[in-house]
């Protein structure tokens, strides 16, 4: 369904007059367009606007810069370019690449990283991040952020998290990955021992979990589902 846009001038350029507008911004919002006044990089209220949309707004969005656009040369280009920018992050795909490698069954390509804060005696989280292909080229993504005590065993963590992913990517494709590609950041030479004695026990944990919901009998094959983790 086309939803015709609502266009809304703020007067004044105080976050707080932006920040009443943008109390429309409900969930059937797909996406919201800004027009800023000021240089490249330096558009006054780009980062309130971002970190508001981020902790009270989760609606995709695009900065333009007004010196952008009004001077109308390479409009259409511009506005192409803007297209494509919006396309992707409402979670559509603006391109793909032909002939990619491990194409020839279901693959999921997996992208991990945990963040600890060092140096501080303050009691704090450490993040898991990850990130996982959903679609056959490789363009699409599912991601979430996990949180833990700092220094805690991430196996655990990392088993919900794969078994989430492996659950979206059965939703998209209607079938499991055959093939799992891991590209895992931040590990020192001393943490390879204990990486794989949990993350990848982590890993096989959650395949043999979602295994016995994707090898049913056949007289439930019509009811196979993969396991939420929630």
């Amino acid at each position: 369904m086309c939803i015709r846009d609502r266009q809304i001038a703020v007067k004044g350029r105080d976050f707080p007059q932006w920040r009443e507008e943008m109390k429309i911004l409900d969930p059937s919002v797909q996406a919201v367009v800004f027009l800023l006044p000021g240089p490249k990089k330096a558009a006054p209220l780009y980062n309130d606007i971002k970190l508001h949309l981020l902790e009270h707004s989760p609606v995709p969005s695009q900065v333009v810069l007004l010196k952008t656009v009004e001077g109308g040369k390479g409009l259409r280009s511009i506005c192409n370019k803007i297209l494509v920018q919006i396309c992707a992050k409402v979670g559509g795909v603006p391109w793909t690449v032909n002939n990619l490698p491990f194409t020839d069954k279901p693959t999921m390509i997996v992208g991990i990283d945990v963040y600890h804060k060092a140096n501080t005696k303050e009691k704090t989280k450490s993040i898991l991040a990850f990130c996982s292909t959903v679609n056959n080229t490789f363009s699409r993504y599912w991601s979430t952020l996990r949180y833990q005590d700092q220094y805690q065993e991430i196996g655990n963590t990392m088993q919900t998290a794969v078994m989430d992913s492996l659950e979206e990517f059965f939703q998209t494709n209607k079938i499991g990955p055959q093939r799992v590609i891991v590209y895992r950041d931040g590990v020192s030479e001393a943490q390879i021992k204990g990486v794989r004695e949990s993350e990848v026990d982590a890993f096989l944990r959650a395949f043999q979990t979602c295994l016995l919901y994707t090898s049913p009998s056949p007289r439930d094959r019509q009811k196979s589902r993969m396991p939420s983790s929630a």
